[in-house]
């Protein structure tokens, strides 16, 4: 019996893995809200956009992709595509893609996000998501996997949490601006 246990649960993994990424996960629209009486913890002035698809923290120093992983720019910022959850076990997928051919936006030195790295993007004035949308826009309110292992953060509200491995969260991939991989 224990070899049948083993093979059923090898099976519902290797079913998960091939049907689920291909399960086309749409956002709810929602519009985001701001407590007024709150001032902004993560304010505009705080960031840069680079022009290529990616914006630096000027408090961090560090450089994340605009976009959630899944979706592109086309005429405006991440409006293209479906942002795409996966388990974290295939972090590595997504971070092989941006540092291959050249690199995203020139760089290939793309990362999972740490724990505080990605606590560092919440705006705790606001939910719906939780994230300054002028700067990372259609950030879908949802769970996120950091490379910390089964941490993930919540841009709903600026929550996080832990989770196991075999969910299926977003992702959104960074590097350190003063590093020096490039092309």
């Amino acid at each position: 019996m224990k070899n049948l246990h083993q093979v059923s649960e090898l099976w519902k993994l290797a079913v998960a893995s091939i049907i689920v990424p291909l399960l086309v996960t749409v956002a709810p629209s929602h519009a985001q809200t701001c407590d007024p009486e709150k001032p902004l913890t993560r304010p505009d002035s705080r960031y840069t956009d680079n022009g290529n698809g990616t914006i630096t923290d000027k408090l961090t120093g560090l450089m994340w992709k605009q976009c959630v992983e899944g979706k592109t720019t086309t005429k405006t910022p991440c409006d293209t595509g479906f942002a795409e959850r996966n388990f974290w076990t295939n972090a590595h997928r997504f971070v092989d893609a941006a540092n291959s051919d050249g690199g995203f936006a020139g760089y290939m030195n793309w990362r999972m996000p740490r724990l505080e790295e990605l606590t560092s993007l919440q705006e705790e004035a606001c939910h719906s998501p939780a994230i300054n949308i002028r700067y990372f826009p259609n950030t879908p309110p949802s769970y996120f996997w950091t490379a910390d292992r089964n941490y993930i953060v919540y841009f709903d509200y600026a929550l996080m949490n832990h989770d196991h491995r075999y969910s299926y969260h977003y992702f959104r991939l960074v590097r350190n601006d003063n590093a020096r991989d490039t092309k």
